[in-house]
C-alpha cells in the first residue's frame, strides 16, 4: 500500500541550518517564533500531508474527475476534506486595504527605497491593455531610487499574457538572461546596483 512520509529531516535542515529561520524572526523582533514553535508547525504540517493530503491525492490520481451532464464531480474524499479543512477567509485583507489610507504605516505600505530586498525585474508589454507598459514603467520609476538592483524590460507588440503568447521564448530568454546576470554579479555589485 502507498504511504507518503513527509521529508521532515530535509525540511528541518533547510529551515534550521540553511535558512536559520529562528534567527531571521529574532532579527525582526519576533522571538516568540522560536524553534519549538517551528517544530510544532513542521510536525503538524507533516501529519496533515501524510494523513489527509496524500491519501486524498492518491484517490484523485486513481479516480480522477468525472464530467456528467455538464457537471464536474470530484473523486471520493475531496468534498469531505474541503468541508473539514478549508476555513472561510475573514475579509481582514480587504478591510486593511480599504482603510490603508487612514493609517500612518498601513500593512499595505510599499517601501520603494528598501535596499535590503532582492533584485527586482519589472516587465512591460506595449500592447498590454490590462496593465499598460506605461503603468509598469511608472512602477519601475518608483523603485529605481532603491539601492537594491531594479531593472525594466519592455517588449514591443506583446499582449498582457506575453509569457504564454506566440514567441514566448523571446520573453523567457530575456528574463533568463537577466536572472543569469543577477546570479553572476558579485554580492557587492548587487548592493551597489
Amino acid at each position: 500500500m502507498y504511504s507518503y512520509r513527509a521529508p521532515l529531516r530535509d525540511i528541518r535542515f533547510v529551515v534550521h541550518d540553511v535558512l536559520d529561520i529562528e534567527d531571521h524572526y529574532r532579527a525582526f523582533g519576533r522571538e516568540e517564533l522560536n524553534k519549538d514553535l517551528l517544530e510544532g508547525i513542521l510536525e503538524e504540517g507533516a501529519r496533515f500531508a501524510e494523513t489527509v493530503l496524500a491519501p486524498t491525492n492518491r484517490v484523485g490520481d486513481e479516480k480522477g474527475l468525472r464530467l456528467e451532464g455538464g457537471n464536474v464531480y470530484t473523486p471520493p474524499g475531496f468534498k469531505e476534506a474541503y468541508d473539514r479543512y478549508c476555513v472561510p477567509e475573514t475579509g481582514q485583507i480587504f478591510y486593511e486595504g480599504g482603510f490603508a489610507n487612514f493609517h500612518l504605516h498601513p500593512p499595505t505600505e510599499v517601501h520603494f527605497k528598501n535596499g535590503e530586498r532582492a533584485p527586482l525585474l519589472i516587465v512591460g508589454a506595449d500592447a498590454d491593455h490590462t496593465v499598460p507598459a506605461k503603468l509598469s514603467k511608472a512602477q519601475y520609476k518608483k523603485y529605481e531610487h532603491s539601492p537594491a538592483q531594479t531593472d525594466y524590460l519592455e517588449f514591443a507588440g506583446r499582449p498582457h499574457l506575453h509569457m504564454v503568447a506566440d514567441d514566448w521564448e523571446e520573453v523567457a530568454e530575456a528574463v533568463a538572461g537577466w536572472v543569469d546576470g543577477v546570479l553572476a554579479a558579485p554580492p557587492a555589485a548587487m548592493q551597489e546596483a
